[in-house]
């Protein structure tokens, strides 16, 4: 059997949130952004995106736009988004990000 090694950079859930709270300036008293109801994680799982630096397209642009305008709407899938918009400005690594769910 062939197998290939890549390398995966893994994350808690809650320091992705943190993170994301802290490269947007999201109030959290105000907002509350959350990973699990945006991605309708359930508990104990991990979760794989591909981070690739890449300019986002017209409609991811004005996905990202209205979330930033308010992290608590009702904003389901959008975290790949979220995290291309990351890499493209430094704040994660691009490659396999695996969050790991578990509370």
């Amino acid at each position: 059997m062939k197998f290939e090694t890549i390398t995966v950079n893994k994350v808690a859930y809650g320091e992705l949130e943190a993170h994301i709270h802290r490269v947007y300036s999201i109030d959290v008293e105000q907002f509350g952004f959350s990973a699990i109801s945006m991605e309708e994680w359930q508990n104990d799982g991990d979760h794989r995106y591909k981070v690739k630096k890449e300019p986002l397209n017209k409609r991811q642009q004005e996905a990202l736009d209205a979330w930033k305008a308010n992290p608590h709407g009702d904003h389901k899938f959008i975290l790949h988004i979220i995290l291309q918009d990351m890499a493209n400005n430094g704040h994660v690594p691009e490659g396999t990000l695996l969050v790991g769910v578990f509370w």
